[in-house]
């Protein structure tokens, strides 16, 4: 049992006086298996009224959990014992019976299996379809520990399952090329494949739900697409872990409108690693984060960041679902250092990533908010 203080007028020796009572009453009175009922009128504390009501003497210590009574004719079982269990699954040091959360990556709903109900559980907290999962689902969702949930962790749960050995190991990949075309009303995503892609995860503003047209003709590819707080979300992947044709498109029905900057996309290796992305055959470089400092911090830290290529700038703050929880910058930035301070003052503790996007170059950076 696991008890919270919280002070109000009371002073700290009621609050402990009240906690220690509640520890030493933590447990149940029995005569011959019968339960026996508190004598009510009695001074002493249940556990003391169980033992010198039926002949023992009893014997208090500093730590209510460690009280004992000698010569009662009725027993005492403490329901706030230390585990007594031999078995610990997730192997995390805390025996089951006592472990609130079980330390498997990819088990997302806690069963000590890694199956296709972990997959859906994953994507729907993606997506944000599921909102606010318990930290533990949250911790066995991020497979890589990154402290991202991605389509990087789908990609690598499948593996799980299909016992490929495959791993989010740290290798250089070679950059895939994507284009950009408006035909009619439509914005049309083409990919050229450097290395072997199972999985594609895509973001961009929108209101509304708009359709999403892949020409992959896998009939094992999955794919899903969610709109929430502004942001449609979609999402790719073999269920097999197939790698992607070399030349496949993505077409945004009704995506005229898009611009290069309003997309963010990850591609995902066979083996869970972040592909790297060329567009329109010229790799971007618009801009460098340089620092982060004060991280962690609290309440607020500066970005500095260097301008190679002036254009239109974002910067905005994601959690580690993926939830966008504030934007801090949204304008024009012209060449050369600029520094922003950034107040999170309204914001829980935990981990952030700060997300800028200049010309289709998208870049995070990982910081702590401490309070």
């Amino acid at each position: 049992m696991v008890i919270y203080d919280k002070m109000n007028s009371a002073g700290s020796w009621s609050i402990n006086s009240r906690i220690k009572s509640m520890l030493e009453d933590c447990g149940e009175c029995s005569l011959d298996g019968t339960p026996i009922e508190d004598g009510g009128s009695s001074s002493q504390s249940y556990q003391g009224y169980c033992c010198e009501e039926f002949g023992g003497e009893y014997f208090e210590n500093s730590n209510p959990q460690e009280n004992y009574c000698v010569g009662s004719d009725a027993s005492w079982l403490s329901l706030c014992s230390a585990c007594t269990g031999t078995v610990d699954s997730d192997g995390d040091g805390l025996l089951d019976e006592c472990d609130d959360c079980f330390n498997m990556s990819g088990d997302l709903n806690e069963d000590m299996l890694i199956d296709v109900l972990d997959i859906v559980s994953l994507v729907n907290i993606i997506l944000n379809v599921t909102m606010d999962p318990s930290l533990c689902t949250s911790l066995n969702a991020d497979f890589n520990t990154d402290g991202i949930i991605n389509v990087q962790d789908i990609i690598l749960v499948i593996n799980s399952i299909l016992g490929l050995a495959r791993t989010a190991d740290s290798i250089e990949l070679q950059s895939s090329q994507v284009d950009f075309e408006i035909v009619n009303s439509d914005m049309k995503l083409t990919f050229e494949l450097e290395e072997l892609v199972s999985g594609i995860e895509i973001k961009f503003p929108s209101n509304s739900s708009l359709d999403i047209q892949i020409s992959e003709n896998d009939n094992n590819i999955f794919t899903k697409s969610n709109t929430y707080d502004g942001m449609q979300h979609y999402i790719a992947f073999s269920l097999l872990n197939n790698s992607f044709e070399n030349n496949f498109s993505l077409v945004i029905e009704d995506g005229a409108s898009l611009s290069l900057n309003d997309i963010d996309i990850l591609l995902s290796s066979t083996g869970g690693i972040q592909a790297p992305i060329s567009y329109n055959s010229m790799e971007i470089e618009s801009f460098s984060i340089e620092n982060v400092y004060p991280n962690p911090f609290n309440p607020s830290t500066e970005i500095t960041y260097d301008i190679q290529n002036d254009g239109y700038m974002n910067i905005s703050i994601y959690n580690v679902l993926g939830q966008k929880v504030s934007e801090i910058f949204d304008g024009y930035r012209s060449v050369g250092t600029h520094k922003l301070r950034w107040n999170a003052n309204d914001l829980s503790s935990g981990i952030y990533y700060i997300q800028m996007n200049l010309n289709g170059q998208y870049e995070s950076y990982k910081s702590i908010l401490l309070k």
